[in-house]
């Protein structure tokens, strides 16, 4: 797999040449998305707009085939802590003016629901996630009447197991606001070690302050430098307010202060910090060059947050504020497919080399699996997958045994393939089987006795009309070959005849 590393880093150009990549303005290597996804079609945004953007956003990715189209990034490790990030471009690449809306999710929970306000609306959104095992997905998912879906750019970030870590751990934290106040401009890496951008917000939280001098900081946030030595100081409340999109939204929310300049003794400033008028801190001093950090341990689920940071009566100087991060945040499902039937189906895909959408959790988000795959949600949670259907697939071979790990496997439609050699015995222990399609193929041999009691009894819908098959051995009636095919006919009850 095409897979090039800076720091741990993942970095995909998505729409880019397979084999390709370029290093940006500060060293790592952005490659092409082309290993990580099996569907979608490259596109580049229109002309007019190539040498305004970066290099990121001058191709993107859509998929108009599938109502699903999902990213595997690997390899990761279970347990530890990622962000990603996704970012969009629309770019008119299509020449319609008309941006589509669609839904992005990290594995089977929703994440994000992106539009556009116009070609050149650049949108990014990140998300802090745990792994749950060697991969993550990233899927696209269609709305209706929303339009193509598409992406720009897919980046990937390990984080160290501190940081963050007041945060629950089953929570993952979609980023809301992430802003460097006192700051002409953007914070990356390597100001950030982990790649988080950093907003610059030059003077609307209050007058600008700066310093040179290195700022110490606790591993739990890892504040960078350049972020950490910028500042803004008010002679009023400095004020960080939003609203929730949704009643059910809820917020972890970090504020970073530390004093950049050296004052004389008498100088004093005592912080204290409300939230919708109420105390939320109630004062604290600050230390020069020395990073205090005030956060959230539990989300807050409040609906509209004004937080005022003030100084008390014996403070001598007004408030400050270095930065401050706001995200969004939820509990993931932790739902999977079940496992066996993950790993049978991820086989057979590698068998046959199936050039499908078939990335991601097979059945999961819920009604939404790979295509042609069909699912049982009565356990929600772990859901199974019920139906296969890979007819006309361009499948080459013989039947695998990996379709027998299915064990609640009741459709398998194998038609219209170029497969080859004997029908495989394991069908016929198969009880879940109800319908096997093999029409349209090129086996030999005979249908396996078992199978044709099946068929005779109604317990089994048995097609293999239109293959090279030399006879078929029943207790009641004699076989004839036509041109070494046999011929079939399937009558209301379900059971062949030979004809």
């Amino acid at each position: 797999m095409l897979c090039t590393y800076f720091a741990g880093f993942i970095s995909l150009d998505c729409g880019l040449p397979s084999n390709s990549s370029y290093k940006n303005e500060v060293g790592y290597t952005y490659t092409s998305d082309d290993a990580y996804i099996d569907s979608g079609v490259s596109k580049q945004v229109a002309p007019v707009y190539r040498s305004k953007v970066p290099a990121m956003y001058q191709r993107l990715r859509i998929f108009p085939e599938y109502e699903r189209n999902c990213y595997d990034i690997t390899p990761v490790t279970a347990g530890k802590r990622y962000l990603v990030r996704a970012s969009f471009m629309y770019g008119d690449y299509d020449g319609s003016f008309q941006p589509p809306r669609f839904d992005l999710y990290l594995g089977p929970d929703f994440w994000y629901s992106l539009s556009f306000d116009n070609a050149t609306h650049a949108v990014w959104t990140e998300i802090i996630g745990k792994a749950t095992s060697s991969s993550m997905s990233v899927c696209l998912v269609r709305t209706s009447n929303g339009g193509t879906p598409f992406i720009s750019g897919l980046e990937l970030r390990p984080l160290d197991d501190d940081i963050y870590a007041v945060a629950k751990s089953s929570d993952a934290l979609i980023t809301y606001k992430r802003i460097d106040t006192g700051s002409t401009r953007q914070q990356r890496f390597k100001d950030d070690p982990y790649d988080r951008i950093w907003t610059p917000d030059y003077n609307a939280y209050g007058a600008p302050r700066n310093t040179t001098e290195s700022i110490s900081f606790t591993k739990s946030f890892m504040l960078p430098q350049a972020v950490a030595q910028t500042a803004v100081v008010s002679i009023r409340p400095i004020v960080i307010s939003w609203a929730a999109a949704a009643p059910s939204d809820r917020f972890h929310v970090f504020i970073y202060f530390s004093e950049v300049q050296r004052f004389p003794v008498p100088q004093t400033r005592n912080i204290t910090i409300t939230m919708n008028g109420q105390v939320f801190i109630d004062s604290f001093d600050l230390s020069y060059l020395r990073v205090t950090t005030i956060y959230t341990p539990d989300p807050l689920s409040e609906g509209n947050y004004t937080f005022s940071i003030w100084v008390t009566r014996r403070s001598t100087l007004g408030p400050i504020l270095n930065a401050f991060e706001i995200y969004k945040t939820y509990s993931a499902t932790g739902y999977a497919t079940y496992g066996p039937d993950v790993d049978a189906i991820t086989s057979i895909k590698a068998y046959y080399k199936v050039k499908r959408n078939w990335r991601g959790d097979p059945c999961l988000p819920k009604n939404i699996p790979w295509h042609g795959l069909g699912c049982n949600y009565d356990n929600i949670s772990t859901p199974i997958i019920t139906s296969i259907d890979l007819s006309n697939s361009e499948l080459t071979g013989n039947i695998t045994h990996l379709f027998s790990q299915l064990t609640a496997l009741r459709t398998l439609n194998l038609s219209g393939n170029h497969l080859q050699g004997s029908i495989p015995d394991f069908f016929a222990t198969m009880m879940s089987l109800t319908v096997i399609d093999l029409s349209n193929n090129e086996l030999t041999g005979t249908v396996p006795k078992a199978l044709q009691e099946r068929a005779q009894n109604g317990t089994l819908q048995l097609r293999v009309t239109n293959n090279h098959l030399s006879e078929i051995s029943t207790n009641s009636s004699a076989n004839k070959m036509s041109n070494g095919v046999i011929r079939t006919v399937l009558v209301t009850c379900f059971i062949f005849l030979i004809v």
